[in-house]
Formats: structure tokens, sequence, C-alpha cells
């Protein structure tokens, strides 16, 4: 399992993450809303145009074992030349999530589609 999951789509290359809220420093998730705690997984995307920041539309759900799909919300972020977006989920145990994203980057045609899992093991 990687790190970050890559799709080319055309002259656009889109990059998702999911990870743990606690790894993102205090400051920085004060600053854009994010609610660090051991059991809220934030999904990060980001849209590349040819090396350069690019708008999109995002959307996606997760899927938990108990096969209950759990809806993606994302929020676009802009600062400093860059573009992402960030939506978060919570799991209260141990789980594994299967993410499926639909990304559609500005002026193009088709959505891009992105499916990933990863494991979480929140601590008690």
């Amino acid at each position: 399992v990687t790190a970050s999951e890559r799709v080319t789509l055309g002259d656009h290359t889109i990059y998702a993450t999911a990870l743990s809220s606690l790894l993102i420093p205090p400051e920085v998730a004060q600053l854009h809303g994010i609610v660090r705690s051991a059991q809220r997984i934030v999904v990060n995307v980001t849209v590349l145009e040819t090396n350069n920041p690019a708008a999109a539309r995002v959307s996606g759900t997760g899927t938990n074992l108990l096969a209950q799909q759990l809806p993606l919300e994302f929020a676009e972020v802009r600062e400093q030349g860059a573009i992402y977006y960030l939506a978060s989920i919570i799991t209260n145990e141990k789980d594994t999530i299967r993410f499926k994203l639909q990304v559609l980057p500005a002026g193009a045609a088709k959505p891009a589609a992105l499916q990933f899992e990863r494991s979480y093991f929140p601590k008690e």
C-alpha cells in the first residue's frame, strides 16, 4: 500500500491520500477548521495540470468493513500557490476503509476515478 495514490487524466495528475488527523500540525488544523482526533481520518486530494495547481470537483465515499458507506464532503483550500481538497470521516475502532473518489479537473471532459484502501488503528 502506497502513501499516496496517483492517476493521470490527460494533462492532469491527481494525487489522493488519507491519513490520521493527528498527523496534521495543530496550527494548520486550526487554520483550516480540521478537528484533530485519534478517530478522525482526513482525505487530501491535489490536482496538477502540467505541474501547476488546478481546480476540480471532488466527491467520494469511504466504506468500512461493516459495508457502511460514509460520504466525503470535500472543501477546497487555496493557499500560497496551492489548491487542495480536504474531507474527513470518523472511525471509532480498528477498521479498513475503502475509498472511492471521483475527480473532475476544470476543463476535463470526464472525471477520473481513484480507489484505494487504508487500515486504521486509533489509539484508545
